[in-house]
């Protein structure tokens, strides 16, 4: 991918949040010869030795998946947030362009099967079941013959990412007064991805050097933003947990909400794709409450993911029970207090 300098995109939290929140990606191959596209969503996992992997699957019939079996490279890509730039919002009269960011990620492919896929399509499942639907179906609950009948039309696949791409083309080569100006103006327009662009420059706001012009020096860390590039959905979620919380949580925030311990915590916070039950940004502290739900054996592997893709963020969690905040809470505010250096 052609990336002007002062465009690249160095920061992989900043990446890796992309590939999760635009996850509907575009896989690329060769098939007899030219190139052959799929339009599928991707699940990233960076395993705990740092490797990024994707996984997805195709349908049978899909003549992309014939040669996988070789090993052969792939590229995967995805979209994110994207608008038309106006010359009339510069300060001085120029061309339009487009603002956009996008990540390329190359690697070589391997099928997967048996167990394998079936967890991978349950973690699959069990994502946008959660993020999008109000009651999520579980992976379990889909009847076993319909089951058995999907997996037999599909083919599993791993992506080990050897190589990746990314952009955020954001207006950075323009100076302080048309940055801003664009980013007026692309909040005025009724489009999604226009307000989407104006929240990137604002959170990216460069700093200007002299000649005018913006280096990918100017691209801030994401991970000071506190919402890790959490998509609306996440927030409207996240929302209506504050309206509906148990016992247990209205019982623990009792204790932390208005800095009673020193540090600011926050209630159902979105955190990436995720809703964190506490979250204090200031110690990179996340708090999860555990019903009796999470004690079942698929729960508890996919809170080991969350808790996985979490600390890939440089968060720390800290895991009670209900019963625990219930009947402990000196106990459990011994152990958050032991997280809060002195002042």
């Amino acid at each position: 991918m052609y990336i002007p300098k002062h465009f690249e995109e160095h920061d992989l939290h900043e990446v890796a949040a992309l590939i999760r929140e635009f996850s509907f990606a575009t896989l690329v191959s060769i098939v007899d010869s030219l190139p052959w596209a799929t339009h599928i969503p991707l699940q990233l996992e960076i395993d705990e030795e740092g490797q990024w992997k994707l996984h997805g699957h195709i349908a049978r019939a899909n003549p992309q998946w014939r040669n996988f079996e070789n090993k052969p490279d792939v590229l995967a890509i995805f979209m994110g947030p994207h608008s038309y730039i106006s010359p009339s919002w510069y300060d001085q009269k120029n061309v339009p362009t487009w603002n956009y960011r996008a990540v390329h990620t190359y690697g070589k492919v391997n099928i997967i099967e048996g167990e394998t896929l079936s967890d991978m399509l349950r973690k699959l499942m069990h994502r946008y079941e959660t993020a999008h639907v109000e009651k999520p179906l579980a992976f379990d609950e889909i009847p076993k013959d319909v089951l058995e009948k999907d997996l037999r039309g599909l083919v599993g696949f791993e992506i080990v990412i050897d190589k990746l791409e990314a952009v955020s083309k954001l207006s950075q080569n323009r100076n302080e007064a048309s940055y801003s100006n664009v980013i007026n103006e692309l909040k005025k327009l009724d489009a999604y991805d226009a307000k989407r662009i104006a929240e990137e420059m604002e959170r990216k706001t460069p700093k200007t050097p002299k000649g005018g012009l913006n280096t990918s020096d100017a691209i801030s860390d994401a991970k000071h933003s506190m919402f890790f590039g959490s998509p609306p959905v996440i927030f409207e979620n996240a929302k209506k947990l504050r309206e509906n919380l148990t016992f247990a949580e209205e019982k623990l925030w009792s204790f932390l909400r208005e800095k009673q311990l020193g540090v600011k915590f926050r209630i159902q916070h979105p955190i990436s794709r995720f809703i964190a039950d506490f979250y204090c940004h200031e110690l990179k502290l996340v708090i999860e409450l555990d019903g009796g739900i999470h004690e079942k054996e698929e729960n508890k592997e996919l809170d080991k993911n969350r808790d996985g893709e979490m600390k890939e963020l440089g968060l720390k969690i800290l895991r009670f029970t209900n019963q625990d905040v219930i009947e402990n809470i000196q106990d459990v505010l011994l152990t958050i207090k032991k997280e809060i250096p002195p002042k």
